[in-house]
């Protein structure tokens, strides 16, 4: 991301945006997953509810797999 950006809160409103179109669409859970080098990204799913379910490894390292329910 540029860093001109970053701290503006763009995470934060798409995180909303995702989670409210979930519920409204009755999806069960989100899942995502983050680079295990994005500690800023990591920080920010658990501090929003996310729990850790595993790890999956591509082309660039190591991910968090993460999952919230609705």
């Amino acid at each position: 991301m540029d860093p001109k950006f970053q701290g503006a809160g763009i995470a934060t409103k798409l995180l909303n945006f995702a989670e409210q179109f979930g519920k409204e669409n009755n999806y069960s859970a989100i899942r995502l997953d983050s680079f295990t080098e994005n500690k800023g990204a990591c920080r920010l799913y658990e501090k929003r509810g996310y729990e850790k379910r595993g790890f999956v490894t591509y082309r660039k390292g190591d991910f968090i797999c993460f999952e919230k329910k609705l």
